[in-house]
């Protein structure tokens, strides 16, 4: 977990470097849409920290040493579990070693000055022990930050593909396109990776029935078709927990 916050020109965060809170003062980070004769950056920066943790995705700043400075609260969940990636004086550790070298030398490169890294150079994935599917990490370098300072962050960019939906993920969805209860839930099914007759199984309703609330689906989202439609109900926020 991290805390961030304005004074002066400088952003001072707070993370866990090998279980205890430290601080590091940056240069401040400047959003595209921050106005410019704003006069409480305190509060933008206290919620800039709470919406960095409903990302549905674990997301960090390194340093040109490869140290983390910080990160949000799904990568913390996702260092504490320990399954293939940690964290370790600050330092990004992983069970396969040669992955761990990979991801602190693409964030070294990343925080260097004007780095670029050509699309697709900054993936990779991370194996896990429990042999469920492997994180995806995506490093790049944040050109906006630190501005006039000489100095550089890179971006670190975490998803889990087994992570499950939110307990609330079939009302937001009915809120979001408008569906009824039980084709909320059909879609929450289908978002597991449930196959049409599997949730009918699951829901005790006939084939027929959850065919036709897929059919529902398709017209209250605007998908021509099943995968499209998935990809609809993904993209967006209602899937995730905050």
């Amino acid at each position: 977990m991290f805390v961030l916050f304005f004074s002066g020109s400088a952003l001072t965060t707070q993370g866990y470097f090998g279980g205890e809170l430290a601080s590091t003062d940056l240069p401040l980070i400047r959003g595209s849409g921050l106005a410019p004769d704003h006069r409480n950056p305190e509060l933008v920066a206290a919620a800039f920290s709470g919406l960095l943790d409903q990302l549905p995705l674990g997301t960090a700043l390194g340093d040109p040493a490869g140290r983390l400075l910080w990160w949000n609260r799904y990568a913390s969940e996702l260092f504490d579990a320990r399954d293939g990636l940690w964290l370790e004086a600050g330092s990004l550790r992983t069970s396969l070693p040669e992955e761990g070298e990979r991801v602190s030398a693409l964030i070294r490169h990343a925080a260097a000055p004007r780095a670029i890294l050509p699309p697709g150079q900054g993936a990779m994935s991370i194996t896990r022990p429990s042999l469920r599917r492997s994180y995806a990490v995506l490093v790049s370098p944040v050109a906006r930050t630190m501005e006039g300072s000489g100095q550089a962050l890179a971006a670190v960019l975490i998803t889990d593909p087994e992570r499950d939906l939110s307990a609330d993920a079939h009302e937001r969805l009915g809120r979001q396109f408008g569906l009824t209860p039980a084709e909320a839930r059909v879609a929450a099914l289908l978002l597991q990776g449930r196959s049409v007759e599997t949730a009918a199984d699951h829901l005790a309703v006939s084939v027929a029935t959850a065919r036709t609330h897929v059919r529902s689906l398709l017209q209250k989202t605007g998908a021509a078709r099943q995968s499209e439609l998935v990809r609809i109900l993904l993209t967006g926020p209602s899937v995730h927990s905050p």
